[in-house]
């Protein structure tokens, strides 16, 4: 019913029961359909927050109401999925590619995943190849800046999902390769966010070491994922490393652009942080003796702490504390 209010609850009993399914089972994302308002994000939140769970919740923007209430709701999810085959029912066609660029650049302004999904490679249901036209799809969606793409019925029901799997992987590998070609002179380190959080200040900072510097990867100790979340939107050209004990935040940073996650117990310093973090990327292969990264973590690490230690480091050089640790202090907040 295409432009009609209903009073339905956007929630059902169903919807109730998978989401208590969803807390038993430990997931780390609920995926909300048929958002009307953020009151229906309120209401699963609280009883989230009554059942001590700290699973994130995405947005389903599927729905013409949605729309006209997104700021609300976007302020009140934990990110967005933008479902085009709904869209494409509720309102004018044209408009649903507008749309998927406008929510696609409200998330990387606050600085929180979107995920694009519907019909992505619809007639690989079917056929073992996609036509010119979905791969353009994927490829733009990827451009505008999405964090993540969603198969469905292609994998769902589909006579081809591992291939499909594997086309949509190929696309998105070729775009990125493309894009770190010209990312360093259009976006100039990203979208300005709107978050006050100074970890995006420092993000933006440590996005034109990068360029200048020519370095390998960022390594960043994140130990909820919010900084990791926050680097994540500058799009940097290189690899996000994210460090931290948490196994749920270790597993969410997994849906943002380009963070690389990895478990490490917190070391007792920064010294000791950075040590471990040689070990790491060397065994990982991640980068090599002579290569150059940067570090950015906080002084009370393995906890959502002030993020005050920035660090230019030469992989496989011993590094010493002390004047050398001074300089590269930074008083940035409290973040995790």
């Amino acid at each position: 019913m295409p432009n009609t209010k209903v009073s339905i609850p956007s929630i059902t009993d169903r919807d109730w029961q998978c989401i208590d399914w969803a807390i038993e089972n430990d997931l780390d994302y609920l995926a909300l359909s048929f958002v009307r308002k953020a009151d229906d994000l309120h209401l699963i939140r609280q009883h989230l927050v009554n059942r001590t769970s700290d699973i994130h919740v995405i947005a389903k923007i599927e729905k013409a109401e949605a729309i006209r209430e997104i700021d609300a709701i976007l302020e009140a999810s934990d990110g967005l999925m933008v479902a085009r085959g709904d869209l494409g029912v509720e309102m004018d066609l044209a408009e649903v590619p507008i749309l998927q660029k406008d929510l696609v650049r409200r998330c990387q302004v606050a600085g929180k995943p979107v995920i694009v999904a519907t019909q992505m490679l619809q007639s690989m249901i079917d056929q073992p190849s996609p036509t010119r036209a979905e791969v353009s799809d994927v490829a733009n969606a990827i451009f505008d800046g999405t964090d993540a793409v969603m198969l469905s019925g292609e994998t769902s029901v589909g006579k081809f999902p591992v291939g499909t799997v594997h086309v949509m992987s190929h696309v998105a590998d070729k775009t990125e390769q493309y894009l770190q070609t010209i990312a360093a002179p259009r976006d100039g380190g990203g979208p300005k966010l709107k978050t006050m959080q100074m970890s995006a200040a420092v993000a933006r900072g440590v996005w034109q070491i990068v360029q200048d510097l020519k370095v390998k990867l960022v390594v960043v100790w994140s130990q909820t994922g919010t900084t990791a979340r926050i680097f994540s939107k500058n799009r940097f050209t290189v690899p996000i490393i994210a460090l931290s004990s948490d196994h749920r935040a270790l597993r969410r940073m997994a849906l943002h652009y380009g963070v690389v996650p990895q478990e490490m117990v917190p070391p007792d310093s920064l010294a000791n942080l950075i040590r471990q973090v040689d070990q790491l990327v060397l065994d990982r292969k991640y980068a090599a003796a002579g290569d150059r990264i940067v570090i950015a973590a906080g002084a009370s690490l393995g906890t959502p702490s002030t993020m005050n230690g920035i660090v230019i480091h030469t992989v496989g050089e011993t590094w010493q504390a002390g004047a050398r640790d001074a300089s590269v202090r930074l008083d940035v907040g409290k973040e995790g």
